[in-house]
């Protein structure tokens, strides 16, 4: 829904610029990067600004190039954005209407942004219904240095959840999917599982695949969570580990439907903007099951050399100009129809014949028909 309003807004006010909407997605991913940054430094106390630019930077790598060469990603990104924004505003050991409302606005954003969001939002809803239950067991229930639950704070709480779940039934319930041609994979198949751990080594950088690297890194990535299992922790204690657990259920996800295509898939551009968010995360779920102990160090540069020796060749940027080259072959060829000189076939944009909709697209005067007409 957000990428619809969007691509309306932006028919009103440039007539659909393309490249202004695929500015867009830079913008939405530079607030995703921002709200990591916010939950990384609210989780990990101590931690130095410099070693949350290390595991942010890995974010900044040109894999999930594919994520920004639509105009259309956008959905990926609203639905990312929203979901941390989720995090940061629900965790907090004070919880006023405010932030609530917040909270359940950029939970809901992420709902109706993307599948993904779906799957991510229930794990956070879980997790936060959860660790109010905990701090509801009696003067014991908090962890050690935790904050108390505040006088009047249950009201913001019980509407939340309420709220989020309610979204949450209600799109289980009434969402108008489309038909699929591709047919979901259960998860009690090793199609599933394969495609799911590599799903996860691709967020650490991996493009091998491998079921034991992947398991090796979501390994990595959970254990953390498992550590500190039967703790209590107070909300903006639980944040990372809650975003990291969403995470991990946004990839489950994908994996259900996804992995018939093909285990290559698994490493598809396009996903990495979404897994990539696993090392700065674990980091995060690290720092919190290792807080105090003398190994923190170590655990957080295991962590930081996983990912940065998937990542080492990943630095090269070209692919950016070699997709502004398939785009002006693109035009090239849009001009050449629209001048009668060519077919509907244009493979740089898409495999099919494309009459019907750029026809179309000239008749409700698109920004790239002016630019095409000759």
């Amino acid at each position: 829904m957000p990428t619809k309003l969007q691509f309306w807004a932006g028919y009103h006010l440039d007539r659909l610029n393309y490249a202004h909407q695929q500015r867009f997605n830079f913008l939405l991913f530079g607030l995703s990067l921002l709200a990591v940054g916010a939950l990384l430094r609210r989780s990990c106390p101590g931690l130095p600004v410099w070693a949350v630019c290390a595991f942010l930077a890995f974010a900044l790598s040109p894999r999930a190039h594919q994520a920004f060469a639509w105009a259309h990603d956008s959905t990926h990104h609203y639905a990312m954005l929203g979901f941390f924004g989720a995090v940061l505003c629900l965790f907090r050991d004070e919880l006023a209407w405010p932030w609530a409302a917040a909270g359940a606005a950029c939970a809901l954003t992420s709902i109706v942004s993307h599948s993904l969001g779906l799957p991510a939002i229930a794990a956070v809803w879980l997790a936060f219904c959860a660790v109010h239950a905990g701090r509801g067991r009696g003067p014991s229930a908090p962890a050690a240095g935790a904050a108390a639950p505040t006088p009047g704070s249950g009201a913001p709480i019980r509407g939340v959840a309420l709220a989020i779940g309610a979204a949450l039934v209600v799109w289980l319930l009434f969402y108008p999917a489309r038909p699929s041609r591709i047919p979901a994979t259960a998860f009690w198949t090793m199609r599933y599982w394969r495609f799911f751990f590599n799903l996860v080594s691709w967020g650490f950088g991996s493009e091998q695949i491998s079921l034991t690297l992947g398991m090796l890194c979501f390994c990595v990535a959970a254990y953390p969570l498992f550590r500190r299992l039967r703790d209590r922790p107070s909300p903006s204690e639980a944040a990372a580990p809650a975003a990291l657990l969403g995470l991990l259920a946004a990839l489950a996800g994908v994996a259900l439907g996804r992995a018939a295509i093909g285990l290559d898939y698994s490493k598809a551009s396009r996903y990495a903007a979404v897994a990539v968010w696993l090392v700065p995360l674990s980091a995060a779920a690290w720092h919190r099951a290792l807080r105090g102990s003398s190994r923190l160090p170590s655990a957080l540069a295991a962590v930081w050399l996983l990912a940065g020796l998937g990542h080492f060749w990943q630095w090269d940027f070209s692919v950016y100009r070699l997709e502004a080259e398939d785009r002006r072959a693109g035009l090239a060829c849009v001009r050449a129809y629209y001048g009668g000189r060519g077919p509907d076939v244009c493979p740089t944009v898409y495999y099919a014949p494309l009459a019907e909709q750029l026809d179309r697209a000239r008749r409700l005067g698109i920004a790239f028909t002016r630019t095409s007409a000759d």
